[in-house]
């Protein structure tokens, strides 16, 4: 199959527009969306300045969302002086998962001069995931503590770099389960409250001083091409 833009090898098919492309058309095609969903959210503050720059917490896992999320935006505003970006990693201390993907964190990181902090359970907490597990009398998956730990992680030192935004690399397949669960659960509430808390126009989301604004930047490109933009 030849791509539709060039003529060379597609590696790609996407059912949703029909279109066949190849490594090059499809990067294109990714940054492309990132690029326009960071403009139609108003990711940039329009009073950003070099003097007073907007801040931007990412959150970088070292998996292929975020890895993708740190390129595009380090290509897109790395040079930008109204733009300060800092990488943050949560370490939650699981043998034999996180010390890999965090070398990749940082070897990314110093790749892209850019600034990273790591942040471990064990530093916060006094315990390792592993440790949690273990002790669990319900014999509960690491997951369903994990996800609480490391988003309140994020919350909390994306607040203590007085960051005005924290971005996450949650892409379209994220997006749409977690609005199938709350619709299959009959949690009209929550899915308008997903909406209104890392959704939208930054200018038109309902404002709160609680947390950090969340952005997602990915959540219009579909994890299979994310995972081949990689």
């Amino acid at each position: 199959m030849e791509c539709d833009k060039c003529g060379a090898d597609a590696i790609h098919h996407a059912a949703y527009s029909g279109a066949h492309l190849c490594g090059e058309h499809l990067r294109r095609s990714v940054e492309k969306r990132v690029k326009r969903r960071v403009r139609e959210d108003g990711l940039l503050d329009p009073d950003a300045t070099p003097d007073d720059p907007d801040r931007w917490v990412i959150g970088l896992s070292g998996g292929k969302d975020s890895v993708a999320l740190t390129q595009i935006l380090d290509d897109v505003f790395g040079q930008d002086p109204r733009v300060e970006m800092l990488a943050l990693t949560i370490h939650e201390g699981i043998e034999g998962y996180r010390d890999a993907s965090l070398d990749a964190c940082v070897e990314l990181a110093e790749d892209l001069s850019l600034r990273h902090e790591v942040v471990s359970y064990e530093e916060e907490f006094g315990v390792q995931m592993d440790d949690v597990v273990e002790s669990d009398p319900e014999d509960m998956a690491a997951c369903a503590y994990c996800g609480v730990f490391r988003r309140d992680l994020l919350e909390t030192y994306a607040a203590e770099f007085d960051a005005d935004k924290l971005l996450t690399g949650h892409n379209l397949d994220d997006e749409a389960q977690t609005a199938m669960m709350n619709f299959l659960e009959g949690d009209v509430r929550q899915v308008a409250k997903h909406f209104d808390a890392s959704l939208g126009p930054f200018d038109e989301r309902e404002g709160t001083d609680e947390f950090v604004p969340r952005a997602k930047p990915l959540r219009d490109v579909p994890e299979k091409e994310i995972a081949l933009y990689c």
